[in-house]
Parts: structure tokens; C-alpha cells; sequence
């Protein structure tokens, strides 16, 4: 529970997990110039879904109940925008 240095190996993979995320978020930050908020939206929301299922994947660990209530607070909000917009554009 205390504090391990990084092992050699491990340095490779921080840089690998850095260089992706940044690859992403630039991505992502294109997506929302070239394309409205409320199309762009889903897609950032269904990082709550991949991060479940890798973090599962990889270490067996579900997220606990107040954290599954928080994203489900989220992903509702996000619907709801979603659908107001798409009445709007009706």
C-alpha cells in the first residue's frame, strides 16, 4: 500500500498509455471542431464503458455502487441532451 518505485519495464508502457491518451484527446478535440457537440457526445461517453471493461479485463475490479450511480447520472444526462437536440433539429 505504500509508495514502490517504477520498475524498468514499466517505462515503456507509462509512455505508451501518455502517447495514446494525448493521440486521442487531439482526436477528439478535432471531432468536436468539425462536428457538433451533441453527434461528437455518445462517443466521449462510451469511455465510462471502455474504461469498465478493460479495468475488468485486466484486474477483475467492477466499480463500486456510487461510482455506477455517478455514471448513470452522466450517460442519462448525455441522452437527454441528445434527444432535446435532435427535437430542436426537427
Amino acid at each position: 500500500r505504500g509508495w514502490a518505485g517504477i520498475r524498468d519495464g514499466s517505462w515503456t508502457r507509462m509512455l505508451a498509455v501518455g502517447l495514446t491518451g494525448w493521440v486521442t484527446r487531439c482526436r477528439m478535440t478535432e471531432a468536436l471542431r468539425l462536428a457538433a457537440a451533441s453527434v461528437v457526445a455518445p462517443f466521449e461517453e462510451s469511455a465510462l464503458i471502455w474504461g469498465v471493461c478493460i479495468d475488468f479485463a485486466f484486474w477483475q475490479a467492477l466499480p463500486s455502487g456510487r461510482a455506477l450511480v455517478g455514471a448513470t447520472i452522466v450517460v442519462a444526462a448525455g441522452l437527454l441532451v441528445l434527444a432535446r437536440e435532435r427535437g430542436a433539429q426537427a
